[in-house]
């Protein structure tokens, strides 16, 4: 039998204390911390969606939006399948609605991590910019001689003040500093911020005589093509009534999986979504233009490949320099406008043709 003092008692109360408290301390291998770090939860840039009726929760481009969300935990590492959101399967977007989605994610310990955005549901009508027409870029006369026969090479001839090099912004505003003539241009970079003309990096264009901002291609000579590398070509479901083209869709064609598990298809609706899921630009209300707006791009001082290489780079020479055009054929409706910027021409071809997309939004 062991006998305690009254001093060897409280000197063992004092030890049992102190081996608690290593342990609630996290001392020593009984450690049970726990991490109070929260997740960092990234949100897809806002999108919104071209449509004129509404869009069910269940439609792929919602689908691809919401699943476009990613979140990592220090101690955990990647936790974006444990992601959840308010959209409820049965949900339903209403032509110019913005509804705004909430995504929650939380680690094992239990720290939640929030995060908000918005998807609007836009009618094609509400998204065409308002402004001013573009220049045709011809600053040279034509007829120098009797018969009036030939191009010179500036603007003069016998009837100079008749032609086209005479009138104008190409007339008025004849500067190459932001574009050729009277075009008028700025880079952007991936952001969305001006830059100077001579940046050799930018990833859209502000034309400042439209108010509109343009998508720039970019290309991978040898390289791994990008979502928007300049040879990549599309099927035209923009504005579609009656005739759909996805059956002649082409998986190679573009940056798509033959499984589209990616969620990137090879028409130009999907291509547009995921753009706006990109945020090119900083912003997420890219679209298809109608063909006046791409006749927009189209100078004509050129003899070929007609569109300002300085702004618009890339621009491959094959049968990829036509460009689709949301502005449907009125005659049949499997058919569609496109521009071709080799010769600046434009004509109508069936929607299961593959061209290349050139995206735009209205101005700042």
């Amino acid at each position: 039998m062991c006998n305690f003092t009254r001093r060897n008692l409280s000197i063992l109360i004092c030890l049992i204390s102190n081996m608690l408290l290593s342990a609630c301390s996290g001392g020593g291998e009984g450690d049970i911390s726990t991490d109070d770090t929260v997740p960092v939860l990234t949100a897809p840039a806002a999108v919104t969606i071209i449509s004129d009726t509404a869009i069910p929760a269940s439609d792929t481009r919602i689908q691809v939006f919401l699943s476009a969300a990613t979140a990592n935990d220090a101690e955990d590492g990647d936790i974006s399948a444990r992601i959840t959101h308010d959209i409820t399967n049965g949900y339903t977007f209403n032509v110019d609605e913005t509804k705004t989605v909430q995504f929650t994610v939380t680690d094992n310990d239990g720290n939640e991590a929030l995060a908000t955005v918005t998807i609007r549901v836009q009618s094609p009508s509400s998204t065409i910019a308002t402004g001013k027409l573009n220049d045709t870029g011809i600053i040279f006369g034509g007829g120098g001689g009797i018969y009036q026969t030939g191009n010179n090479i500036d603007c003069s001839g016998l009837t100079i003040n008749q032609q086209d090099c005479s009138h104008g912004r190409d007339f008025t505003h004849n500067d190459d500093s932001d574009g050729h003539a009277g075009f008028s241009y700025t880079k952007l970079d991936a952001n969305g911020n001006p830059l100077a003309a001579s940046a050799t990096e930018w990833s859209c264009v502000l034309d400042h005589v439209t108010g509109l901002v343009w998508e720039v291609k970019t290309y991978a000579e040898g390289g791994i093509k990008g979502l928007r590398d300049a040879t990549w070509t599309y099927v035209n479901t923009t504005n579609m009534i009656g005739y759909d083209p996805r059956d002649y869709e082409d998986s190679s064609a573009c940056l798509a999986s033959s499984s589209n598990s990616d969620g990137i298809y090879c028409h130009t609706e999907g291509y547009r979504t995921a753009v706006n899921i990109q945020g090119l630009c900083g912003a997420s209300d890219w679209r298809m233009p109608t063909m006046n707006e791409l006749e927009g791009l189209v100078n004509f001082n050129h003899e070929n490949l007609v569109v300002d290489n300085d702004y618009f780079p890339n621009v491959p020479n094959s049968s990829s320099v036509w460009f689709w055009s949301s502005s449907p054929g009125a005659y049949r409706l499997k058919y569609a406008w496109y521009v071709d910027f080799n010769y600046g021409g434009s004509d109508r071809i069936n929607r299961g043709n593959t061209l290349s997309v050139r995206l735009v939004r209205s101005g700042q």
